[in-house]
């Protein structure tokens, strides 16, 4: 087993299996790419792969080992991206045992949520077969067209809800991202940058409650906007041996940025 790669000029050829010699990985049945084109697998084989993880990342050609969260010991597991740097899995189970079913994976490979078969609260929908909630979750996860849903397993689907940045007029490397209600945001920490302006702090609409950096999710959509306080500059008129009606000392005003700056009369000099 392994992620094979194929020439797509040709596929009569050999394909490469992009994992080979990587550690122990034995089962790989699930791949995804994230949006900077970084390459995930999840071999399946947890139980004979403790010492390194489950979920591999290949970027330039190089396997290293991305995930070991959570205490995963089933089967038919899958990934999807989050598109914020990290991944969401969905995990069969067969009964509910409490295990996670559906489990979020951080940038930095580090399990920070999840959802459990008895802790399901925050599921839209879940199918029901002669009047009893069908225990059997199956290990897929998907997105709908919009990505604001994120269905998985026997028939399980969650609301997703945006986390947006506003620049407001100025630029931001910060990335929004979808969230599950519950979910830690951990707010950038890159500022954003305007010309002429200094940045000030951000605002969040509806507002939330930032604790060290970072906020739980709410059931809505949260803009996180720049604030901005515009800059001054002074500018200085100097007479360079002239005088301005037999004043000789220099004129000074200080302007904020994109104001119009008003130029004082021409200053005189004797034989000049």
């Amino acid at each position: 087993t392994g992620a094979y790669a194929m020439d797509p000029s040709n596929l009569a050829g050999t394909a490469t299996n992009l994992v080979a010699g990587a550690g122990d990985i034995t089962e790989v049945n699930s791949l995804c790419f994230d949006k900077e084109g970084t390459l995930y697998v999840m071999d399946n084989a947890y139980y004979t792969n403790t010492s390194t993880g489950q979920i591999y990342k290949i970027q330039d050609g190089i396997v290293s080992p991305f995930s070991k969260a959570y205490g995963w010991d089933s089967f038919d597991n899958s990934i999807v991206s989050d598109g914020r740097g990290g991944l969401w899995v969905a995990q069969y189970r067969s009964n509910f045992d409490g295990f996670a079913v559906l489990s979020h994976i951080n940038s930095n490979g580090e399990g920070d949520f999840c959802i459990t078969s008895t802790n399901n609260n925050t599921l839209l929908e879940t199918y029901t077969s002669a009047g009893t909630t069908n225990a059997s979750y199956r290990g897929q996860v998907a997105y709908n067209e919009r990505e604001d849903i994120l269905a998985f397993g026997g028939g399980r689907m969650v609301q997703l809800f945006k986390v947006t940045y506003n620049a407001n007029g100025g630029s931001t490397t910060c990335a929004s991202g979808a969230y599950i209600a519950g979910e830690t945001v951990i707010v950038c920490t890159a500022n954003p940058s305007k010309t002429g302006h200094t940045f000030t702090g951000w605002t969040y609409s509806p507002s939330v409650t930032i604790t060290d950096g970072k906020f739980v999710m709410p059931a809505s959509d949260v803009t996180i906007t720049a604030q901005w306080q515009v800059n001054s500059y002074t500018v200085t008129w100097n007479p360079n041996g002239g005088n301005w009606a037999g004043s000789t000392e220099n004129i000074v005003h200080t302007y904020d940025y994109g104001a119009t700056i008003n130029r004082p009369a021409d200053p005189t000099r004797d034989e000049y």
